[in-house]
Order: structure tokens, then C-alpha cells, then sequence
């Protein structure tokens, strides 16, 4: 029943669900994948993606912006994380998750918004726009230097936890996205000198 009713809203509601005309996408994870390099799993949401579209995405030095080599899906009854054989695309329209595969990747966050260059576009203003989320949560890491170290596997966990901090009334001296390393752990430990209470380094869990 659950399958026949989404086959019949597919076919016959598809121009009423569907907006192509505005892109919504957004970064789910961000993996290194034999024989491709590093690729970002995206969730699209509404709108249509080209093989060869110029893209732009948040990233840990600043944003990103590249070309799409590839657009990628899964083969039938099988799930973008299984290594298996891709379905290559020259076009994906919205709404499903597709893998794709460009150059310089590896600084992007997941949990960040995914933007398309278009003809009338100004690539730095996308640009401006995509780091804007990432700088809204700078805005909250205490000017001061003292505070607990905060680290997130996406972007939006790392929001929700710093929101969190802030109602508690817990300041916050760094941010990080991605994995924890021993640099993090350090960088931590430098709170010894100032305030023993904010020695902490607060992840939200890793896969």
C-alpha cells in the first residue's frame, strides 16, 4: 500500500510537490572513496544538478568551489554508504541523494548548504554567501579565549550544541568540524593555565 501510494504521487503530483527552479541541497558526509578521491554525499532536495555544473560549498579554510566530475547514485535496493558499483548521471533532478565527485572536496563540511553558479551568478558573492552559516557560528566562540572546546561531525550539530552552551551560560573558546586528533586534545589542555573548570573538549559522536 505504502509503495503504491508513493508510485501514484510520484506520477500524478510530481509538478505540485516539486519547485525545480530553486536548488536546495545540502551536504550529508563527506568520504574518501577509492578510484573517485573524496567525494560529498548531498541530499537534493529541490532542483536539478548537471554533470559539469560549477558548484560552490562551506569549507574549513573558506569555501569551495569547483566542478562536478560526476553525479552518482547507487545501484537498485543498494545505499549511497555501501561500496558498490555507481549509476553514472549527466542529471539529477530533485528530490533524492546522489554522490558526487569534483576536485578539492576535501575541506568540505557536512551539514552545509550546497550552492550552483549559474549564468547570472557572481561566484564570490555565492561564495560570501555559502561561509556565512559557518561565520554565524564563529560569532559565538568567546572573544576572551576562555571557554570549553567544541567539536561536531556537521554543521548543524554543531550548532545545536553551541546553542545549547549558550543557554547554559558556558563560553566557548574554540570550534572544529570533522574528526577529533591530538592537536584538538592540546588545544584543549591550554585552558589549564586559565580556568581549570573549562578543560573540556565537548564531540558530538563520531561514526
Amino acid at each position: 500500500m505504502l509503495k503504491l501510494l508513493i508510485e501514484l504521487t510520484q506520477q500524478r503530483m510530481a509538478e505540485k510537490l516539486m519547485y525545480l527552479s530553486s536548488l536546495e541541497c545540502t551536504v550529508l558526509e563527506v568520504k574518501v572513496i577509492e578510484g573517485l578521491g573524496t567525494t560529498i554525499d548531498v541530499v537534493l532536495s529541490n532542483g536539478v544538478l548537471h554533470e559539469g555544473d560549477r558548484i560552490v560549498v562551506c569549507g574549513l579554510n573558506g569555501a569551495i568551489s569547483t566542478n562536478i566530475r560526476a553525479l552518482l547514485t547507487p545501484q537498485p535496493m543498494k545505499e549511497l554508504r555501501i561500496k558498490a558499483q555507481y549509476v553514472h548521471h549527466k542529471e539529477i533532478k530533485a528530490a533524492m541523494g546522489v554522490k558526487i565527485a569534483a576536485n578539492d572536496l576535501e575541506g568540505a563540511i557536512a551539514g552545509s548548504r550546497l550552492l550552483v553558479v549559474g549564468p547570472d551568478d557572481d561566484e564570490e558573492d555565492l561564495e560570501e554567501e555559502i561561509m556565512g552559516d559557518l561565520e554565524s557560528l564563529l560569532s559565538r566562540v568567546s572573544t576572551s579565549g576562555t571557554g570549553v572546546a567544541v567539536q561536531a561531525s556537521t554543521l548543524g550539530s554543531l550548532e545545536a550544541l553551541l546553542e545549547f552552551l549558550r543557554t547554559s551560560s558556558i563560553p566557548v573558546s574554540t570550534i572544529s568540524i570533522g574528526p577529533v586528533y591530538k592537536r584538538d586534545v592540546m588545544r584543549a589542555g591550554a585552558m589549564l593555565e586559565k580556568h581549570k573548570e573549562y578543560i573540556v573538549r565537548l564531540s558530538i559522536p563520531f561514526n
